[in-house]
């Protein structure tokens, strides 16, 4: 068969958010860079929901960065983290995003869950250098660790750097 008529499943299962099978199992870092209210087009029908843009583009295994729809439990964890529920109070957070099992009325499914959200807001990130993200994210997702103790880290590192050379 010729390569040009090898379809990937994901590419058969279109969606304009973000899924759990975008995630291939790996957890992600990921910055919010905008929380709005979006009646979103879904199976049942149109539904107003919270949904999250990030400042990434793409996911550590190369897969576009869609929209996310957050849902109920996954804005309570946000809106507890960050200590507000006013959605627009949510950018500059970074969440760890994971799959898990959910036990529904129509049996098991995986779905997008919000493991931690950071307490640092990185809207100082244009002092940081590009790698020191990326080198936290790594961490993080590689470590399969809270993702809060490496990004202060690295903050830590770099706030004391800048007044090393104030």
């Amino acid at each position: 068969m010729e390569a040009s008529n090898h379809i990937h499943w994901r590419n058969v299962y279109k969606s304009d958010f973000l899924a759990s099978w975008d995630l291939d199992d790996k957890d992600e870092l990921l910055t919010i860079e905008s929380a709005e209210r979006r009646e979103c087009k879904l199976a049942r029908g149109n539904e107003i929901k919270v949904v999250l843009n990030f400042k990434e583009k793409t996911l550590s295994n190369g897969v576009e960065l869609k929209p996310m729809i957050c849902n109920p439990t996954n804005s309570k964890t946000i809106s507890r983290a960050v200590k507000s529920g006013i959605i627009q109070d949510w950018k500059g957070y970074s969440v760890l995003l994971s799959v898990k099992e959910n036990k529904g009325k129509i049996g098991n499914s995986e779905g997008l869950y919000i493991k931690d959200v950071s307490i640092v807001e990185f809207d100082i990130k244009p002092i940081l250098e590009e790698t020191d993200f990326k080198k936290a994210q790594m961490m993080a997702s590689e470590n399969q660790t809270k993702m809060i103790p490496a990004q202060i880290e690295i903050v830590k590192s770099h706030l004391k750097t800048i007044k090393e050379n104030a």
